[in-house]
Protein backbone atom coordinates (compact mmCIF):
# COMPACT_ATOMS: atom_id res chain seq x y z
CA UNK A 1 0.00 0.00 0.00
CA UNK A 2 1.33 3.41 -0.94
CA UNK A 3 0.39 5.43 2.14
CA UNK A 4 0.76 9.18 2.35
CA UNK A 5 0.15 11.62 5.18
CA UNK A 6 -3.03 11.56 7.20
CA UNK A 7 -4.95 14.84 7.31
CA UNK A 8 -3.43 16.90 10.16
CA UNK A 9 -5.21 16.29 13.43
CA UNK A 10 -6.70 19.78 13.52
CA UNK A 11 -8.53 19.27 10.21
CA UNK A 12 -11.61 17.30 9.29
CA UNK A 13 -11.65 14.08 7.32
CA UNK A 14 -9.27 11.20 6.81
CA UNK A 15 -9.38 10.42 3.12
CA UNK A 16 -8.63 6.79 2.38
CA UNK A 17 -9.28 5.41 -1.09
CA UNK A 18 -8.20 2.48 -3.24
CA UNK A 19 -5.24 1.36 -1.12
CA UNK A 20 -3.98 4.96 -0.90
CA UNK A 21 -4.31 7.38 2.00
CA UNK A 22 -4.39 10.78 0.38
CA UNK A 23 -4.69 14.39 1.43
CA UNK A 24 -5.43 15.69 -2.06
CA UNK A 25 -8.12 18.36 -1.97
CA UNK A 26 -11.51 16.92 -2.88
CA UNK A 27 -14.20 19.58 -3.10
CA UNK A 28 -17.51 17.96 -2.35
CA UNK A 29 -20.55 19.31 -4.19
CA UNK A 30 -23.99 19.87 -2.72
CA UNK A 31 -27.02 19.51 -4.93
CA UNK A 32 -27.26 22.37 -7.39
CA UNK A 33 -30.44 24.42 -7.67
CA UNK A 34 -30.86 23.66 -11.36
CA UNK A 35 -29.25 20.27 -11.97
CA UNK A 36 -30.41 20.01 -15.58
CA UNK A 37 -28.75 23.31 -16.50
CA UNK A 38 -25.47 22.44 -14.80
CA UNK A 39 -25.13 18.79 -15.76
CA UNK A 40 -21.75 18.49 -17.58
CA UNK A 41 -22.35 18.22 -21.30
CA UNK A 42 -19.23 16.09 -21.83
CA UNK A 43 -20.15 13.49 -19.19
CA UNK A 44 -20.16 9.90 -20.49
CA UNK A 45 -22.37 7.23 -18.97
CA UNK A 46 -20.55 4.19 -17.61
CA UNK A 47 -21.32 0.91 -15.86
CA UNK A 48 -20.24 1.13 -12.20
CA UNK A 49 -16.88 -0.60 -11.57
CA UNK A 50 -16.91 -3.83 -9.56
CA UNK A 51 -15.64 -2.23 -6.33
CA UNK A 52 -18.64 0.11 -6.25
CA UNK A 53 -20.74 -2.75 -4.87
CA UNK A 54 -18.59 -2.97 -1.72
CA UNK A 55 -18.49 0.82 -1.44
CA UNK A 56 -22.28 1.04 -1.71
CA UNK A 57 -22.68 -1.58 1.01
CA UNK A 58 -20.30 0.37 3.25
CA UNK A 59 -22.28 3.58 2.68
CA UNK A 60 -25.47 1.69 3.55
CA UNK A 61 -23.83 0.22 6.65
CA UNK A 62 -22.55 3.49 8.09
CA UNK A 63 -25.67 5.51 7.27
CA UNK A 64 -28.25 2.94 8.32
CA UNK A 65 -30.00 3.47 4.98
CA UNK A 66 -30.70 1.04 2.16
CA UNK A 67 -31.04 1.64 -1.54
CA UNK A 68 -30.68 0.12 -4.98
CA UNK A 69 -27.26 0.66 -6.52
CA UNK A 70 -28.62 -0.31 -9.94
CA UNK A 71 -31.01 2.64 -9.75
CA UNK A 72 -28.10 5.10 -9.81
CA UNK A 73 -26.85 6.25 -13.21
CA UNK A 74 -23.09 6.83 -13.32
CA UNK A 75 -21.15 9.27 -15.49
CA UNK A 76 -17.49 10.20 -15.85
CA UNK A 77 -15.69 13.12 -17.47
CA UNK A 78 -12.93 11.63 -19.66
CA UNK A 79 -9.66 13.52 -19.29
CA UNK A 80 -11.03 15.94 -16.67
CA UNK A 81 -10.62 15.48 -12.92
CA UNK A 82 -12.96 18.32 -11.95
CA UNK A 83 -15.82 20.34 -13.39
CA UNK A 84 -17.59 23.62 -12.56
CA UNK A 85 -20.63 23.64 -10.32
CA UNK A 86 -22.33 26.52 -8.47
CA UNK A 87 -19.42 28.86 -9.01
CA UNK A 88 -16.77 26.39 -7.85
CA UNK A 89 -14.84 23.38 -9.05
CA UNK A 90 -15.79 19.90 -7.86
CA UNK A 91 -14.62 16.32 -8.34
CA UNK A 92 -18.05 14.73 -8.10
CA UNK A 93 -21.74 15.56 -7.76
CA UNK A 94 -25.09 13.86 -7.34
CA UNK A 95 -27.99 15.14 -9.46
CA UNK A 96 -31.50 14.33 -8.21
CA UNK A 97 -32.96 14.46 -11.71
CA UNK A 98 -32.48 10.91 -12.93
CA UNK A 99 -30.55 9.93 -9.76
CA UNK A 100 -27.26 10.63 -11.58
CA UNK A 101 -23.71 10.81 -10.21
CA UNK A 102 -20.91 12.48 -12.17
CA UNK A 103 -17.25 11.92 -11.30
CA UNK A 104 -14.04 13.41 -12.58
CA UNK A 105 -11.77 11.00 -14.42
CA UNK A 106 -9.63 10.23 -11.36
CA UNK A 107 -12.66 10.01 -9.07
CA UNK A 108 -13.51 6.45 -10.09
CA UNK A 109 -10.70 5.16 -7.84
CA UNK A 110 -11.32 7.53 -4.92
CA UNK A 111 -13.43 5.46 -2.53
CA UNK A 112 -14.19 8.28 -0.09
CA UNK A 113 -15.32 10.59 -2.90
CA UNK A 114 -17.51 7.94 -4.51
CA UNK A 115 -19.07 7.05 -1.15
CA UNK A 116 -19.80 10.74 -0.53
CA UNK A 117 -21.93 10.84 -3.67
CA UNK A 118 -23.42 7.45 -2.85
CA UNK A 119 -24.56 8.85 0.49
CA UNK A 120 -26.41 11.63 -1.35
CA UNK A 121 -28.09 8.98 -3.49
CA UNK A 122 -29.10 7.01 -0.39
CA UNK A 123 -30.41 10.15 1.31
CA UNK A 124 -32.05 11.29 -1.95
CA UNK A 125 -31.26 14.88 -1.07
CA UNK A 126 -28.58 17.52 -1.40
CA UNK A 127 -26.99 19.29 1.52
CA UNK A 128 -24.83 17.58 4.13
CA UNK A 129 -26.67 16.51 7.30
CA UNK A 130 -24.14 16.64 10.13
CA UNK A 131 -25.27 13.35 11.66
CA UNK A 132 -24.44 11.49 8.46
CA UNK A 133 -21.47 13.27 6.85
CA UNK A 134 -19.54 14.16 10.02
CA UNK A 135 -21.06 11.57 12.32
CA UNK A 136 -22.20 8.14 11.16
CA UNK A 137 -20.07 8.11 8.00
CA UNK A 138 -17.23 10.44 8.97
CA UNK A 139 -13.91 9.46 7.35
CA UNK A 140 -15.78 6.82 5.33
CA UNK A 141 -17.01 9.59 3.06
CA UNK A 142 -14.96 12.71 2.30
CA UNK A 143 -16.27 15.88 3.90
CA UNK A 144 -14.14 18.98 3.51
CA UNK A 145 -14.53 22.67 2.78
CA UNK A 146 -18.16 23.46 1.84
CA UNK A 147 -19.35 20.07 3.09
CA UNK A 148 -18.03 20.90 6.57
CA UNK A 149 -19.58 24.36 6.46
CA UNK A 150 -22.89 22.98 5.23
CA UNK A 151 -22.83 20.39 8.05
CA UNK A 152 -22.54 23.08 10.71
CA UNK A 153 -18.78 23.47 11.08
CA UNK A 154 -15.92 21.17 12.09
CA UNK A 155 -16.18 18.72 14.99
CA UNK A 156 -15.20 19.85 18.48
CA UNK A 157 -11.52 18.90 18.55
CA UNK A 158 -8.35 20.59 19.75
CA UNK A 159 -4.60 20.05 19.45
CA UNK A 160 -4.25 20.49 23.21
CA UNK A 161 -6.78 17.82 24.28
CA UNK A 162 -5.55 15.17 26.74
CA UNK A 163 -4.07 11.96 25.34
CA UNK A 164 -6.23 8.92 26.02
CA UNK A 165 -6.07 5.16 25.76
CA UNK A 166 -7.13 2.06 27.63
CA UNK A 167 -10.71 2.20 28.92
CA UNK A 168 -11.25 5.67 27.42
CA UNK A 169 -10.88 4.37 23.87
CA UNK A 170 -12.79 1.75 21.89
CA UNK A 171 -11.02 0.20 18.91
CA UNK A 172 -13.27 -1.24 16.22
CA UNK A 173 -12.96 -3.37 13.10
CA UNK A 174 -15.63 -3.82 10.43
CA UNK A 175 -15.50 -5.78 7.17
CA UNK A 176 -18.15 -5.15 4.49
CA UNK A 177 -19.35 -7.49 3.14
CA UNK A 178 -18.50 -10.22 5.63
CA UNK A 179 -19.69 -12.96 3.26
CA UNK A 180 -18.74 -12.83 -0.39
CA UNK A 181 -18.50 -14.97 -3.49
CA UNK A 182 -15.52 -13.84 -5.52
CA UNK A 183 -17.11 -14.79 -8.85
CA UNK A 184 -20.26 -12.73 -8.32
CA UNK A 185 -18.94 -10.02 -5.96
CA UNK A 186 -15.54 -9.56 -7.69
CA UNK A 187 -13.83 -10.06 -4.34
CA UNK A 188 -13.94 -6.42 -3.25
CA UNK A 189 -14.30 -5.67 0.47
CA UNK A 190 -13.80 -2.66 2.73
CA UNK A 191 -11.91 -3.05 6.00
CA UNK A 192 -12.54 -0.19 8.44
CA UNK A 193 -10.44 0.41 11.56
CA UNK A 194 -11.89 2.86 14.06
CA UNK A 195 -11.11 4.59 17.36
CA UNK A 196 -13.97 5.98 19.47
CA UNK A 197 -13.65 8.44 22.34
CA UNK A 198 -15.70 7.42 25.41
CA UNK A 199 -15.04 10.64 27.35
CA UNK A 200 -17.36 13.70 27.40
CA UNK A 201 -14.44 15.95 26.39
CA UNK A 202 -12.22 16.23 23.28
CA UNK A 203 -9.29 13.84 23.33
CA UNK A 204 -6.28 12.70 21.34
CA UNK A 205 -4.88 9.28 20.47
CA UNK A 206 -1.12 9.08 20.30
CA UNK A 207 0.51 7.58 17.24
CA UNK A 208 3.55 5.55 18.30
CA UNK A 209 6.95 6.88 17.21
CA UNK A 210 9.88 4.50 16.85
CA UNK A 211 13.38 5.83 16.17
CA UNK A 212 11.90 9.13 15.08
CA UNK A 213 9.49 7.55 12.62
CA UNK A 214 5.73 6.94 13.00
CA UNK A 215 4.64 3.38 13.59
CA UNK A 216 1.47 2.27 11.80
CA UNK A 217 -1.67 4.09 12.89
CA UNK A 218 -3.93 1.27 11.76
CA UNK A 219 -3.52 -2.09 10.12
CA UNK A 220 -5.11 -5.47 9.63
CA UNK A 221 -4.11 -9.01 8.76
CA UNK A 222 -5.88 -12.01 7.25
CA UNK A 223 -5.48 -15.50 8.77
CA UNK A 224 -4.75 -17.41 6.64
CA UNK A 225 -4.17 -15.04 3.73
CA UNK A 226 -6.14 -15.47 0.51
CA UNK A 227 -4.67 -13.41 -2.31
CA UNK A 228 -3.46 -10.71 0.10
CA UNK A 229 -2.32 -10.81 3.72
CA UNK A 230 -3.27 -7.37 4.96
CA UNK A 231 -2.30 -3.72 4.87
CA UNK A 232 -0.86 -1.04 7.14
CA UNK A 233 -1.33 2.73 7.23
CA UNK A 234 1.15 5.29 8.54
CA UNK A 235 0.95 8.97 9.43
CA UNK A 236 3.51 11.59 10.35
CA UNK A 237 1.80 13.68 13.02
CA UNK A 238 1.98 12.23 16.51
CA UNK A 239 -1.73 12.02 17.31
CA UNK A 240 -5.29 11.87 15.99
CA UNK A 241 -7.92 14.15 17.54
CA UNK A 242 -11.39 13.03 18.61
CA UNK A 243 -14.49 15.01 19.57
CA UNK A 244 -16.39 14.35 22.83
CA UNK A 245 -18.30 11.08 23.09
CA UNK A 246 -21.55 11.00 21.14
CA UNK A 247 -20.69 14.01 18.98
CA UNK A 248 -19.61 14.27 15.35
CA UNK A 249 -15.94 13.40 15.18
CA UNK A 250 -15.89 11.25 18.31
CA UNK A 251 -15.02 8.27 16.10
CA UNK A 252 -12.12 8.42 13.63
CA UNK A 253 -11.81 5.80 10.93
CA UNK A 254 -9.39 4.49 8.34
CA UNK A 255 -10.84 2.55 5.40
CA UNK A 256 -8.90 0.03 3.33
CA UNK A 257 -10.43 -0.87 -0.03
CA UNK A 258 -9.09 -4.33 -0.86
CA UNK A 259 -9.79 -7.37 -2.95
CA UNK A 260 -9.82 -11.10 -2.22
CA UNK A 261 -8.56 -13.59 -4.75
CA UNK A 262 -10.71 -16.65 -5.28
CA UNK A 263 -10.01 -19.61 -2.97
CA UNK A 264 -8.39 -22.50 -4.79
CA UNK A 265 -11.05 -24.98 -3.74
CA UNK A 266 -14.04 -24.77 -1.42
CA UNK A 267 -15.45 -21.95 0.68
CA UNK A 268 -13.04 -20.76 3.35
CA UNK A 269 -13.47 -18.72 6.51
CA UNK A 270 -10.86 -16.05 7.14
CA UNK A 271 -10.21 -14.30 10.45
CA UNK A 272 -9.46 -10.58 10.13
CA UNK A 273 -7.53 -8.97 12.97
CA UNK A 274 -6.74 -5.28 13.28
CA UNK A 275 -5.65 -2.41 15.50
CA UNK A 276 -5.81 1.36 15.67
CA UNK A 277 -2.75 3.04 17.18
CA UNK A 278 -1.71 -0.10 19.12
CA UNK A 279 -5.25 -0.69 20.43
CA UNK A 280 -6.45 -4.08 19.25
CA UNK A 281 -10.00 -4.44 17.89
CA UNK A 282 -12.11 -7.60 18.25
CA UNK A 283 -11.47 -9.90 15.25
CA UNK A 284 -14.02 -10.38 12.47
CA UNK A 285 -14.69 -13.62 10.56
CA UNK A 286 -15.18 -13.41 6.78
CA UNK A 287 -16.53 -16.19 4.60
CA UNK A 288 -15.04 -16.36 1.09
CA UNK A 289 -16.23 -18.65 -1.66
CA UNK A 290 -15.05 -19.04 -5.30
Amino acid sequence: MNARLLVPASRVGLRIASHVATVAALLMAVRCQNPLAEFPSTAVRIAPPAQFVAWWRLAESCSGLTGDLSAVRWYVLPGANSFPLEGGSVNGAWYPDGNRIVLGDSGLSEGSLVRHEMLHALLQRGGHPRRQFLGNCSDIVSCVDRCVTDAGGPPDTTDTAPLIGGDSLIAGLAVVPSTLAVHSDSGWVTVTLSATNRLPIPARVRVPILDGHPVMTAGYAVHPGVGWSGENYYQSNAYVTLAPAGMAGSTRRIVFDSRFASPATATQQQLITGSFSNYVAPPVAVTVSP
